[in-house]
């Protein structure tokens, strides 16, 4: 070692731990289709006032009167 540096090799070699250090990484994952249905199964399901159907939804986001919104919408803009 000594030819190869040019220097002397130590006697005696001090090693310190290494300082704590934070790797990179997500930290969480994306749910599952499976996790993602058992967490809606646990909600309670309410009564939507538009269609009187029970499911996840209520009047402010119902689908179906959402579709019929949209055609009246093209009704308009066609006239």
């Amino acid at each position: 070692m000594e030819e190869f540096y040019g220097a002397e090799a130590p006697q005696e070699v001090e090693v310190q731990p290494p300082e704590v250090v934070s790797t990179k990484g997500c930290g969480s994952s994306l749910p599952s289709r499976v996790e993602k249905a058992l967490k809606l199964k646990n909600k309670p399901m309410r009564q939507c006032k538009k269609c009187q159907e029970w499911g996840h939804h209520d009047s402010r986001n119902c689908d179906k009167f959402k579709e019929k919104e949209k055609m009246r919408s093209r009704r308009i803009t066609d006239v």
